[in-house]
């Protein structure tokens, strides 16, 4: 198996961003860190990608039961936009229905103690990761 450049997975949220990477041989992905939704977020997010030396990123893209856009699709849609401007790498739209309810109940599953299941961070990197492993799984091994 060969090591490749990293995938980064997003989470995106009008108040936090969750962030995850997946492990060189593209099989698993990890959270990494909650980022808050303010002035330094590209910056932030920028220092990510050159840590973890990322040739693409997976970002949620919202969208309503129906498959149409909701206010929230427009926003992540303006998030991506900023963020090519900082990237040029691939820019992957995965559907995230449902992530933060599954993250919620990976978390309870889990047998996290209450004061962390109620912590949003950590609902927002878990939900990161469900849709960083989501691609990873559907791409051929």
């Amino acid at each position: 198996m060969e090591i490749q450049r990293r995938i980064l997975g997003i989470d995106y949220g009008t108040k936090r961003i969750g962030v995850s990477v997946c492990d060189p041989f593209r099989l698993f992905a990890r959270a990494v860190k909650v980022i808050n939704n303010t002035q330094g977020l590209y910056n932030e997010l920028h220092a990510v990608i050159r840590e973890f030396d990322v040739e693409k990123i997976v970002v949620g893209i919202p969208v309503r039961m129906s498959g149409e856009k909701s206010a929230m699709t427009y926003e992540v849609e303006a998030f991506v936009k900023k963020l090519q401007e900082i990237f040029s790498g691939e820019i992957i739209l995965e559907d995230e229905r449902m992530s933060s309810k599954q993250a919620q109940q990976v978390i309870r599953d889990a047998g996290t103690k209450k004061k962390k299941r109620q912590d949003k961070g950590t609902v927002d990197k878990v939900a990161a990761v469900l849709i960083l492993q989501a691609y990873l799984d559907d791409l051929p091994q």
